[in-house]
């Protein structure tokens, strides 16, 4: 699996993908069109030992400073709770369940520490072919579908609004999954037994153990954290909003002081997937450009 939203430089990879835990940084092709390694190199985070952790604190500036949002406090109590289950290993500590710490956990690990990175090349950090602005995935899941979650903002000021999957080797639908990242990890292992059964008893016990140790987790530490998928602020949401768009998430626009907002497109979806597979399609640069001029129409439209 590659990083796929943008064209990487090698420095970026040397700095965060020494692992190959995260997409690769070079090329930028749809995942579907991407020649899978035969010989993919074992995982460094299998015998690397983090040298250092740092504090929510450290870790809160370093993250605002580079990727421009704070955390919510469930980012933060979710690291904790791994470390309690993998003190050296935290980022690796839902392993058995399938699921790896990515994106701002590297830095919560501490592995970006006394390095010079620039604010794009973080930003850049993890991102998959489809994911739009609002996603910022911190869970890797299955490498062969893709699978990963992300925290999904309406707003980068503001804090997360719900937990997404979605799957970078299928296509860019966004499936909400809970209102918080515990909520996020319960309803994986929920589909994860589910679509397992009786087909494999060791992984169905791996991940019926990572759920018995969340709960008694959030029960020793008395948090107060809902676990269902859809809550009553997230169906509040679904009413503020304004559009689907094609991953189905949606869009939420408030009005301005000048009661100004969202501006309805008059093409339709069907209309709108036509424009964009002809460009798709166009064998040469000239049939491109030919093929972009009812797109670039329809936007000064909406403009």
């Amino acid at each position: 699996m590659e990083c796929l939203a943008t064209k990487k430089s090698r420095d970026h990879r040397k700095r965060f993908h020494r692992d190959d835990s995260c997409p690769s940084d070079e090329g930028s092709d749809p995942p579907l069109k991407k020649q899978r390694s035969n010989n993919a190199k074992k995982s460094a985070r299998d015998s690397e030992t983090l040298e250092m952790v740092l504090s929510r604190e450290e870790a809160h500036k370093i993250i605002k400073e580079k990727l421009g949002v704070e955390m919510p406090d469930c980012f933060y109590e979710v690291w904790e709770f791994c470390r309690s289950l993998n003190a050296e290993q935290p980022l690796d500590a839902l392993k058995s369940a399938g699921l790896t710490l990515v994106g701002p956990y590297d830095i919560l690990a501490g592995r970006f520490t006394g390095k010079d990175l620039s604010r794009a090349s973080c930003l850049r950090h993890c991102r998959y072919f489809y994911d739009p602005p609002e996603f910022q995935t911190v869970l890797q899941g299955n490498k062969r579908t893709g699978f990963h979650i992300g925290y999904f903002r309406d707003d980068p000021d503001s804090l997360p609004v719900f937990l997404a999957s979605n799957k970078a080797e299928e296509g860019y639908h966004i499936s909400p999954q809970g209102e918080n990242l515990f909520a996020a990890i319960m309803l994986y292992i929920a589909g994860e037994l589910k679509s397992t059964g009786s087909k494999d008893p060791s992984k169905a016990a791996a991940l019926k153990g990572i759920s018995k140790q969340l709960k008694e987790w959030l029960e020793s530490s008395k948090l107060d954290i809902p676990l269902e998928n859809k809550t009553k602020k997230m169906k509040q949401r679904d009413k503020k909003m304004v559009c689907k768009l094609f991953h189905g998430a949606g869009l939420v626009v408030p009005l301005d002081s000048n009661d100004v907002g969202y501006r309805e497109v008059p093409e339709t979806p069907g209309d709108l997937r036509k424009m964009l597979k002809s460009v798709m399609a166009a064998a040469t640069d000239a049939e491109r450009m030919q093929a972009f001029e009812p797109t670039t129409s329809a936007i000064t439209a909406w403009g």
